[in-house]
């Protein structure tokens, strides 16, 4: 808009001037056309005085727009920057709080874990007893069979009472169980060692079967030992029956071994916690 009434005063300024200089062509009209183009060059400069004076109270106003804009900018761009500092200092609170829970959750896994130790130490948890037959030359000569009691397991065995022995029906209409043997008892058992509990002659027979009833404070136990003469002496079996619950007798098979040279056999036979009906007559 500005640039159109530029332009305008222009010509007009322009016409002025030639009216002007056209004035002593015509003698006659010589005056009037002076005064008509001091007029024009007149008016178009008091007219493009006015279009400046308007421009530039709008270049004035529109710089002092702009430098509102730019404080005002400058205000967000300072909001912002407060806001991105804000933000970095929630992250880093963050990070410190996610920080303390973890330290605290392992804490906590820790306490747990020490927790649980120390409950299987003081329950035995999934250690047992077991009973080894070896064969035994005593200084005279003289061959036996002996029974060793081993702890297997990472904790102690508590209150455990051991029997092992050769039972026996007591006759074949009464299945009433006599059982000759030796017992232990061990308020607290650790460690690997081996404690020999019973020695008892080979047996005459061919085929023996021996019995170890054992309990401790995490469970109960049934142990059947067969011991088979072979040619070069005697060869054992032992397997482990398991419960957990003192009321309920060992059913449950912890483990079945037996030696190299135990017939192989016997060795496929099953076998099972003893009771009266399989056992043989009292001697």
């Amino acid at each position: 808009m500005n640039a159109f009434l530029f332009i305008v005063t222009g010509l007009i300024v322009l016409v002025g001037s030639s009216f002007t200089a056209i004035a002593p062509i015509w003698k006659e009209k010589e005056k009037q056309f002076r005064i008509i183009g001091v007029g024009l060059t007149v008016g178009g400069g008091v007219l493009g005085i006015l279009i400046g004076l308007k421009s530039a109270a709008k270049s004035d106003a529109l710089i002092r727009s702009t430098a509102q804009i730019l404080q005002t900018s400058g205000k967000t761009l300072s909001g912002v920057d407060q806001t991105l500092q804000t933000s970095k200092d929630v992250l880093k609170e963050t990070q410190e709080n996610l920080n303390k829970t973890k330290q605290s959750l392992e804490i906590a896994s820790q306490t747990s874990m020490n927790l649980k130790e120390a409950s299987s130490y003081a329950s035995g948890r999934d250690a047992y007893p077991s009973i080894v037959p070896y064969a035994v030359t005593r200084e005279d000569g003289t061959r036996q069979v002996g029974f060793a009691l081993n702890k297997q397991g990472k904790y102690p065995l508590y209150g455990l009472r051991v029997f092992i022995g050769k039972p026996y029906k007591a006759s074949a209409s009464d299945p009433t169980i006599q059982t000759l043997g030796a017992s232990r008892q061990f308020q607290e058992l650790d460690g690997n060692a081996s404690h020999p509990l019973w020695f008892q002659p080979i047996p005459e027979e061919n085929s023996t079967f021996y019995s170890a009833i054992m309990s401790a404070r995490n469970g109960n136990w049934e142990e059947v030992i067969n011991v088979q003469k072979v040619s070069s002496g005697i060869a054992s079996r032992w397997v482990l029956f398991k419960s957990n619950d003192p009321r309920v007798s060992p059913n449950k098979q912890v483990f079945d071994l037996a030696d190299e040279n135990f017939p192989p056999g016997e060795r496929k036979r099953k076998v099972y916690p003893l009771n009266g009906v399989a056992l043989p007559l009292a001697p």
